[in-house]
């Protein structure tokens, strides 16, 4: 007469295998989350995004003077959503994206 024995427990392969797992499920998830990188309150395009938001919920132009490399530029946001800034701050008109980073 044969005695099975049960076995309780996980061999040493097994929990290599489970935590390699959960370390790439961890690192697919981790960089699936968005970074929240807070702006400061004076960020040109914070600043800017903003002013259009205003513009467009009040129905009236804003400006803004937006600070860029020390120099002062004033932007405004039309009620439309466009945005007509100097040529000194490289922004597209209808979008009010930059064309290059500030």
């Amino acid at each position: 007469m044969s005695h099975a024995t049960a076995s309780f427990g996980m061999t040493l392969i097994e929990v290599i295998v489970v935590v390699a797992l959960i370390g790439a499920i961890g690192g697919v998830t981790a960089l699936t989350l968005p970074r929240a990188n807070a702006l400061p309150a004076n960020d040109p395009g914070r600043v800017l995004a903003e002013t259009r938001r205003t513009a467009l919920r009040t129905g009236a132009a804003r400006t803004a003077r937006l600070i860029i490399d020390s120099v002062a530029h004033d932007v405004v946001a039309m009620p439309d959503g466009s945005v007509v800034a100097d040529t000194g701050v490289a922004l597209d008109r209808f979008t009010a994206r930059w064309r290059h980073a500030p």
